[in-house]
């Protein structure tokens, strides 16, 4: 089966996705002239599920990133293992582990106690499935993909969701993470004569 025209259609979604929240950030920062964006760094930690149309799999996700002006700039690990119990015969296709190491680039929409962002980058997967007959393993560079919400209660601390993909002429796959987030997340808001961190 010729899987062209999915992978075509999935990777002009990223880059709308991606330029869309860029533009967003854009036109929200003509409306924040009093705001200056200070460097800020943090680590996600995430549990959730990944998956493609003939496997899935449990899992977790480490991330750490850096906001400034220039951009978010994050590093990404994903990993995920079957769930169940393994069958005597494995099914077609069955997950048995699965690792993604990514660095990705993308924007950030943060305003005081909501942080919304989207990024794109590169990546090495590499995986091994269970057939009826033998096991495939396989490492494949793709295109990972990441959007995730947060709220902010504290300046140090954000609770909230990922959705993660990853483009690649293997296995394309996609997950959804809950995620703790401990790091430096509040922006300073700029007076003619303080500074103040919020």
């Amino acid at each position: 089966m010729d899987t062209r025209p999915t992978v075509n259609r999935t990777l002009t979604s990223l880059v709308l996705v991606v330029l869309l929240i860029w533009g967003s950030n854009q036109i929200l920062a003509q409306d924040s002239m009093c705001y200056r964006q200070r460097n800020y760094g943090w680590c996600d930690l995430g549990l959730g599920a990944v998956g493609a149309s003939n496997w899935g799999g449990f899992g977790g996700t480490l991330t750490v990133s850096h906001l400034s002006n220039l951009g978010l700039f994050t590093v990404r690990f994903v990993r995920a293992d079957y769930y169940g119990i393994y069958p005597a015969i494995p099914v077609y296709y069955q997950l048995d582990h699965l690792s993604e190491f990514g660095v990705l680039y993308g924007r950030a929409f943060n305003r005081d106690y909501l942080f919304a962002s989207a990024s794109l980058g590169i990546g090495v997967s590499s995986a091994e499935f269970k057939k009826p007959q033998a096991s495939e393993n396989f490492v494949t560079i793709g295109f990972p993909f990441e959007a995730g919400v947060f709220i902010i209660p504290i300046p140090v601390l954000a609770l909230g969701a990922k959705v993660v993909v990853n483009v690649n002429n293997k296995s394309t796959f996609a997950g959804g993470f809950l995620c703790l987030r401990l790091g430096i997340l509040r922006y300073v808001k700029i007076s003619n004569e303080e500074s103040i961190l919020k």
